[in-house]
């Protein structure tokens, strides 16, 4: 999930995300100085994951509409907020 407020928290995001389903485990991803970078990997033990993403389509955390999607176990979109390092010369 993206967009989210730098001051969201992990309990502000299990409380949204408990009435949709049990909750696996919730990351809140940060820079290397523990900065918050506004993305946040939640899983859930679901059978149908697009009902859940129907009903957090819209929601508002800390301020701001979030950005809910579904990941699959090897989705790259986990490194894909990294920035590509570069070569050395």
């Amino acid at each position: 999930m993206g967009n989210l407020a730098f001051a969201v928290t992990e309990s502000d995001l299990r409380a949204l995300f408990a009435p949709v389903g049990e909750i696996a485990s919730v990351r809140l991803v940060t820079d290397r100085r523990g900065r918050p970078k506004g993305l946040a990997w939640v899983k859930l033990r679901v059978d149908e994951p697009e009902a859940v993403l129907e009903q957090l389509r819209g929601a508002s955390v800390g301020g701001r509409t979030i950005d809910v999607w579904v990941a699959a176990e090897n989705d790259q979109r986990a490194r894909s907020h990294r920035k590509p390092k570069r070569a050395r010369r």
